[in-house]
């Protein structure tokens, strides 16, 4: 497993295997939307990033572009299991960690140095961000009917 500047050719597997989850997270925010067109659009980020196993297959792409921190995961890292999963959080945590540093160099006044949110709905996320460190604030964002929780670095 491994962390690495996503590609084209990333972005484009990770839309197709996209996770259940993220998919109707997706279409929480706004529905209909094409997963591989939401990801296109990030690939001129340069904090774009992939998580990939032994195999090829994309785990994960995410960024951190203008302070807001995102990612999605795929099909592949939902069947991973213990140790796959500790290395898969070990890497995310490593890689926050890096960017939180720069973030913190760079402004160091800052309390907060990203932000984004989560749909209440998507438990896992909530799970995996709370377990990272995320801090919550505590009234929800309602988009399109849905709650969304935001979240802060």
């Amino acid at each position: 497993m491994k962390i690495h500047k996503a590609s084209a050719h990333h972005v484009r597997q990770a839309a197709l295997s996209l996770s259940q989850s993220d998919r109707e997270e997706m279409d929480r925010v706004q529905p209909g939307r094409d997963p591989y067109q939401v990801l296109e659009a990030c690939l001129d980020d340069p904090s774009l990033m992939a998580i990939s196993d032994e195999h090829g297959n994309v785990l994960a792409v995410g960024g951190s572009p203008l302070k807001c921190i995102w990612f999605v995961h795929t099909v592949h890292a939902e069947k991973l299991k213990g140790k796959g999963r500790r290395k898969m959080f070990y890497m995310l945590s490593k890689h926050l960690s890096s960017i939180k540093d720069e973030a913190v160099s760079a402004c160091s006044d800052d309390l907060y140095h990203f932000t984004n949110i989560v749909s209440e709905q998507n438990v896992k996320h909530v799970r995996l961000l709370k377990a990272l460190g995320a801090v919550f604030l505590p009234a929800p964002v309602t988009l399109n009917g849905h709650k969304f929780k935001q979240f802060l670095f």
